[in-house]
């Protein structure tokens, strides 16, 4: 995965403006999104934009651990530190209703969107930005969990990993209204687990679902 750091704080960009290629970094920091708007060029030329959800981290401490590794270095590096090399730590609320579908294979796939309230104070970000929005992605038997326990206002304690992909958007071109595709880079979290906390689906009823307890 290639989640995306943005550097703000002075003393920092020292240590990131010295980065090379193939330098294997620690990085610890904030899950900070943001709505933007995204452009895309449609056949015709005409730049459309529609707003989307940005994702990036915003670190508080970064270091150096080795210089310039080979792709080959870098990777079996990776391998061995795979437990520690891609962790997140959440605590929100479920901001929108999860949506359950079937992905490839039947694989069951939930996702939904948290609500986090953000402790540390981005260098450039606005002042009445006070959380952030990052989606959730859970698959097979935790996405079967999050359906059957998750609702709109449930309060969920997140251990996973940031995962970045390629999708395809479809936009309208303002223009030459003609429809066309265009690829789009997003950022979600998988969980590892979900511990579920407040305002969710508990007890087991008579008929096999679940009542809310808290």
């Amino acid at each position: 995965d290639v989640p995306t750091v943005i550097v703000t704080d002075p003393e920092m960009m020292k240590i990131a403006t010295s980065l090379r290629k193939g330098d294997m970094v620690d990085v610890k920091g904030v899950l900070s999104t943001r709505e933007v708007k995204k452009t895309s060029i449609c056949q015709c030329g005409h730049k459309n934009s529609v707003l989307g959800n940005y994702a990036f981290i915003s670190p508080i401490y970064m270091c150096r651990r080795e210089p310039e590794l080979s792709e080959i270095q870098g990777m079996e590096m990776l391998k061995k530190r795979g437990e520690v090399s891609n962790q997140i730590l959440l605590i929100g609320g479920v901001c929108r209703e999860p949506e359950y579908f079937k992905g490839e294979k039947g694989i069951a796939i939930t996702q939904y969107q948290l609500a986090v309230n953000r402790k540390y104070h981005i260098r450039d970000g606005h002042e009445q930005e006070t959380a952030d929005y990052p989606w959730i992605k859970s698959i097979s038997f935790q996405a079967e969990e999050d359906h059957i326990r998750l609702k709109l206002g449930s309060i969920v304690h997140i251990n996973g990993a940031i995962q970045t992909r390629e999708i395809k958007r479809t936009t309208v071109c303002e223009n030459c209204q003609n429809e066309y595709e265009w690829g789009e880079t997003v950022s979600e979290i998988v969980p590892y687990s979900v511990e579920y906390l407040r305002n969710c689906y508990f007890e087991p009823k008579p008929d096999g679902k679940t009542e809310d307890t808290d």
